[in-house]
Parts: structure tokens; sequence; C-alpha cells
């Protein structure tokens, strides 16, 4: 019997114990200011190395995809400026814009009145304040002029001829422009899908301008004399005969001039290299 009430007990004990809530633990003081948490960084723009449209401010700008490769440049029957022909290298492929910056992204990117789908009249100086907001902007590509190589080699896309042909379907120049630039985009796109590169109006490029600097250029990614006074304009414009719309004619002003036949094409590439 002293068994049986022995082991009542302790059935009843756990039954009481079981439902008995556990001890809470004394809080822990805490001392000084409580570290604040912190913010994750901020994630990088997302980058489309392939991507070719850049939304600005409600404007696209529309890129083409233009490889590395080499090409003869220059010309041994044009002006002395022109020669010698030289092969280069262009080392490393590059997006160039479908067409000149026209008025309506100026404008955007500028804080301008409305613009259209006009060339934008600029200097040098001007082209590369533009370029300079664009690259505020941090999207994951660098924005520049393309050199006079580059740009060359784009406008060539792959054609060896110094003189385009058909000039009426690809260019706005003296014999059909009326003598006023004429919207982007309205000829037809050499192979590598750019309009306007020749006519309409000429077109900055990054080099400073020297005569003879083909005869000792670099033969991979020439980028022009280091200094200079005048930069180069290339592909001519509304108002050029059809002899000087050859792919190897050079002009030069000075880099602040403002002047009605002149614009910019914009080149950009991956702000970080690919490995």
């Amino acid at each position: 019997v002293a068994a049986i009430l022995a082991a009542a007990g302790g059935v009843a004990w756990y039954l009481v114990s079981r439902d008995r809530p556990a001890p809470v633990p004394p809080p822990v003081a805490v001392t000084g200011t409580p570290k604040p948490t912190e913010a994750a960084p901020p994630k990088p723009p997302a980058i489309d190395p392939n991507g070719l449209t850049a939304q600005r401010a409600g404007v696209t700008f529309e890129f083409a995809a233009i490889p590395s490769g080499q090409f003869m440049m220059g010309s041994d029957s044009g002006e002395e400026e022109e020669r010698p022909r030289h092969m280069v290298r262009v080392s490393r492929g590059f997006q160039m814009g479908k067409h000149e910056v026209t008025r309506r992204q100026w404008a955007a990117i500028t804080g301008g009145p409305a613009g259209d789908g006009l060339p934008a009249n600029t200097s040098f100086n001007s082209a590369l304040a533009f370029i300079a907001k664009l690259n505020a902007a941090g999207d994951g590509f660098r924005y520049r002029l393309p050199t006079e190589a580059e740009w060359e080699y784009a406008a060539r896309a792959g054609s060896q001829e110094n003189i385009l042909h058909q000039l009426d379907d690809i260019a706005w120049y003296s014999g059909n422009s009326g003598y006023k630039a004429q919207p982007v985009s309205q000829r037809l796109p050499n192979a590598w899908g750019l309009c306007d590169m020749v006519g309409n109006v000429w077109e900055w490029v990054a080099d400073w301008y020297e005569p003879g600097y083909y005869a000792n250029s670099p033969k991979a990614d020439p980028a022009g004399p280091p200094a200079g006074k005048l930069r180069v304009l290339r592909g001519g414009s509304f108002n050029t005969q059809p002899m000087m719309l050859r792919l190897t004619y050079r002009v030069a002003r000075e880099p602040g001039d403002q002047w009605e036949e002149a614009g910019f094409r914009l080149v950009r590439q991956p702000a970080t290299p690919a490995p």
C-alpha cells in the first residue's frame, strides 16, 4: 500500500509541474547607446554590356555595336593630311550612336528649350560638357567622343572604298539637302547600322589636329597628337560637295567654335572592361 501511495504522489507532482510555466530569466541591463542597424550598401546600377540603348530624362539614345578589328586608314590619293594609307588596329569593341546627338537629346540633358530631331549644333567644348553630364549619372558606361581612327573604322564598316556611292540614299549633302540640316536617320544606314556618317553635319572627334600625324601614328588605337590648337571633324555636312564626302577627308577648327555645320556622335564602353 505504501508503494502504491508513493507512486500516486509522484504522478500528481508530474502533472502539476508539467503545466507550471518555466521561470523567466531577469532582463539583462543595457548600457550605452544601442548600435544603429547599418543600412545595406546601395546596389550598383544593373549593367548590360550588350544593351544598345540608354534612357535619360525622357529621351532614348540608341547605339550600334562596333567590333574590334583592323583596317586601312587614310588615302594615298587624297589631300596631304590624308596620307599615307596605313594599317590601324582597333583593339577593343565599342558602341557608337546610331546617329548624331539631336536637339531633343541635347535639350533633355542640358535643360534647355525643347528640341527636335535635327542634329545639335555644338562646339567641341560644349560637346564635352554634354558628355560630362551623361557620365555623371554613373550608369556603368563611359561616354566620350570617338577617336579619329574609331570614326573612320566605323564609317567604313568593312568597306575599302574611300568614296561611297549612291550618295542620295545615304547622305544629306549639297546636292539634296536644300543647304540645311535634316532630321537624323532619314537616310540608309551603313553595314554596321550607323546613319549619317557622311553628310548632314560634320562630327567632332576626340583628336587634336596635326596634318602629318599619320606618318608616325601608332598602329594600335591611335588617339591623335598629345596637344594642339585645332580639333578634327569628320564626315562632311549638308553643305559639302560630293568629292569632299570621302571617308578619309579631314577638317579642323578651334574647340570653342560654335559652327552651324558641326555636331557630334557618342561612343560608349563599359566603365569596367570585361575580364
